[in-house]
């Protein structure tokens, strides 16, 4: 269905499923995401080293794959 290994395991949304998203293939932007719950998300913030020495992805990237998003919706 277009919605990812989690949805069609029957998984996406449980506690504890952490997934990550790519923004580059599918919506034609760059980066990416992971998605899950607040405590992973903040010790990646804090410990993971990628994600420290990395920057934040362009507003332009992030307005891009969200119009994508918003078109794929309809």
């Amino acid at each position: 269905g277009g919605r990812g290994a989690p949805a069609a395991a029957g998984i996406a949304g449980a506690p504890g499923v952490v997934a990550t998203v790519t923004l580059s293939k599918s919506l034609g932007s760059q980066g990416g995401a992971v998605l899950g719950p607040a405590r992973v998300i903040d010790h990646l913030v804090n410990a993971a080293r990628t994600f420290i020495f990395d920057t934040g992805l362009a507003p332009a990237a992030v307005g891009g794959a969200r119009e994508s998003l918003r078109l794929l919706r309809r």
